[in-house]
């Protein structure tokens, strides 16, 4: 009897201990969860108090603030105008369409597609004429956006898009025929769209904006092989990329994102990035959902008085462990995105660093009749961001810029560089 009440008391301890670990584990989990929950709550309310976006409507009525209504009729004309014409285009010609790629024609070379790009883009001078005429209103415009939460994050990616390629091909036809005046004209088109089109809702605004700032500084770079730019020209292409590319209104932009974040986290089933079972299990956790947030607004708030912090400081929150954590909900693609954003910043602020050093070579070259012997003989002194010169080389009739010895080399080698890492020739 005693060994089998020894037994029975044994069994006991082997159930009532496991259960008391759980139920302590539990407990302090609970405990976690709502601590968390409240701490959540507090930090949407106090988003709230700040008139900061917390939900879609939010998003929809900072965008109607912070855009203006007067030069949407003209857009909305635009973009009709410039859907129709492309899609009149050949299957052949050669416009940045889908994965079509721009030509890139480089001089003395023969261009095949000549006569038909010249009929085309003949046929688009109407939307060249609206673009500058909207150039007129206040910008940035407004235009419809159905605020979906995080995935509204991708919709202003694709405005203007055709307009940017039109406006590509025309700086390529300008330049490829020595029409410089044009290709002048339409890179101030192409800015122009940017402005219009930078809503500053999102930082995916940043990004977009950053894209066409990267196409027109291309075009800009390749235009010097082309060696037509007169010097009232070169005077106006050094106003348009006088101002430094600006990361002061980066909390306006990552507030946006915030918001978008907490309007998903509040409903995570209805969204796609969330719709998984799993992850919108994980999403529902409040202490994902609180460190999401917090991962934001220090986001939010990482130093914008120069570019190197600036970059520093994201990287360093888009590797934290809370990044980390958070990746079983697609929250952390956000936190890389931003940091290969502000790394894009850097490198686009050292491009348009490259191309006013470019155009007080050209200006050197035409005042005196020949290319200086470096960097030194310059009137304004030229530095990247990392503090040092660009490589320069003279040859003969011509010289080249880059960002350093190491990517003139590569260049050299044949190896693969981007587009805006590549050598600017200046003739």
């Amino acid at each position: 009897m005693k060994r089998f009440s020894f037994e029975w008391r044994r069994a006991v301890l082997w159930l009532a201990v496991p259960a008391l670990i759980i139920a302590v584990v539990a407990g302090r989990l609970a405990y976690q969860e709502t601590s968390a929950a409240i701490e959540y709550r507090n930090v949407v309310n106090m988003l709230r108090q700040q008139s900061q976006p917390v939900s879609n409507a939010d998003l929809a009525t900072r965008h109607e603030q912070m855009t203006s209504s007067e030069g949407t009729p003209e857009w909305d004309r635009i973009a009709a105008l410039t859907s129709a014409i492309s899609k009149s285009q050949t299957a052949d010609l050669p416009f940045f369409r889908g994965n079509v790629p721009l030509p890139v024609i480089a001089p003395g070379e023969s261009w095949e597609k000549q006569d038909e790009v010249g009929e085309f883009l003949e046929m688009a001078e109407p939307v060249f004429d609206l673009i500058e005429q909207a150039a007129d209103k206040p910008a940035p415009v407004w235009l419809p956006i159905h605020f979906e939460g995080t995935d509204t994050l991708v919709a202003p990616d694709y405005w203007g898009a055709e307009t940017d390629c039109l406006l590509m091909l025309d700086i390529e036809y300008a330049l490829w025929t020595n029409d410089m005046p044009r290709a002048l004209r339409s890179i101030v088109l192409l800015l122009n769209v940017q402005e219009a089109l930078d809503f500053k809702s999102f930082s995916i605004s940043t990004s977009v904006k950053n894209r066409r700032l990267q196409a027109c500084y291309s075009m800009i770079r390749r235009s010097f092989a082309h060696g037509g730019w007169t010097q009232d020209q070169l005077e106006k292409l050094s106003e348009l990329v006088r101002e430094p590319v600006s990361i002061e209104d980066w909390p306006e932009r990552v507030a946006g994102d915030t918001g978008a974040l907490i309007a998903s986290l509040e409903s995570p089933g209805t969204y796609p990035a969330l719709s998984e079972k799993s992850a919108a299990f994980v999403a529902r956790l409040p202490s994902n959902k609180l460190r999401a947030v917090n991962l934001m607004l220090q986001l939010r708030d990482v130093p914008t008085d120069n570019f190197q912090d600036f970059h520093n400081a994201v990287s360093r929150l888009c590797t934290s462990t809370d990044a980390r954590e958070i990746e079983a909900f697609n929250a952390s693609t956000q936190f890389q995105w931003q940091a290969g954003l502000a790394l894009s910043l850097l490198s686009l602020e050292d491009d348009r660093r490259l191309i006013e050093a470019a155009i007080a070579i050209k200006r050197f070259q035409l005042e005196t009749g020949a290319f200086p012997e470096s960097l030194a003989e310059l009137e304004q002194p030229v530095q990247l961001l990392n503090g040092q010169e660009p490589y320069y080389q003279r040859d003969g009739d011509s010289a080249s810029l880059s960002q350093s010895a190491t990517t003139d080399e590569a260049n050299e080698a044949g190896r693969y560089l981007d587009p805006n890492e590549l050598p600017i020739v200046i003739r």
